[in-house]
């Protein structure tokens, strides 16, 4: 088979391929659906072309969340199956960890799996990507830590835990730059607010 990534095709380009003659043994797979700036006449005309005309086999990716309402109203017009995916963060972990190449992070992002996991879930990131990008990212962080740093197992256990809060908000978009600056004046700030009666 192959992949076709909506995420940066135009119609033009999306007629031309239309036009190539189809392989019925392949499965075509369609990519990044939410991220396709086409008109949601288009891709259907697309996905029709293949399904009822060429008979073809077609697999379409998309985070049911971020498509069109226009196209959540027809799928069921085009698609005979919908599946949904739940990401099994757990089960990534183990597999994430145990590609890290740093050996000092690897065991402890093993021994603080459950913590590490809640963390994640808490910051409402269903996406595995960055689960796995933020622990390579952590991996680089033990890569700069002395051994005296690494000693200290509740110092270690501490940076960990805000290393990767920060970094699951950050990669998924919900903290920028802007929220770091000016730290005196947001703790200051909240000191403040906290201080208030409860009304």
């Amino acid at each position: 088979g192959f992949t076709l990534n909506l995420g940066s095709i135009a119609s033009g380009v999306a007629n031309a391929f239309l036009r190539e003659s189809v392989k019925t043994d392949r499965v075509l797979v369609f990519d990044d659906l939410e991220r396709t700036s086409m008109k949601t006449q288009t891709l259907l005309g697309i996905f029709n072309t293949y399904i009822e005309h060429h008979k073809c086999r077609v697999v379409v990716l998309a985070h049911d969340g971020k498509i069109a309402d226009d196209l959540k109203e027809t799928k069921e017009k085009v698609f005979g199956q919908t599946i949904e995916i739940i990401p099994q963060p757990s089960k990534a972990y183990d597999s994430f960890t145990s590609l890290l190449k740093e050996q000092d992070a690897a065991n402890t992002a093993k021994e603080l799996k459950d913590d590490i996991i809640n963390i994640f879930h808490q910051s409402s990131t269903s996406s595995l990507r960055i689960l796995k990008y933020a622990l390579e990212d952590l991996s680089r962080l033990f890569k700069i830590l002395s051994t005296e740093h690494k000693a200290n197992k509740d110092a270690i256990k501490d940076i960990c835990f805000l290393f990767l809060a920060l970094n699951f908000e950050i990669r998924s978009g919900k903290l920028k730059q802007n929220d770091l600056m000016n730290r005196y004046d947001t703790i200051y700030k909240f000191k403040i607010q906290t201080m208030k009666p409860d009304e």
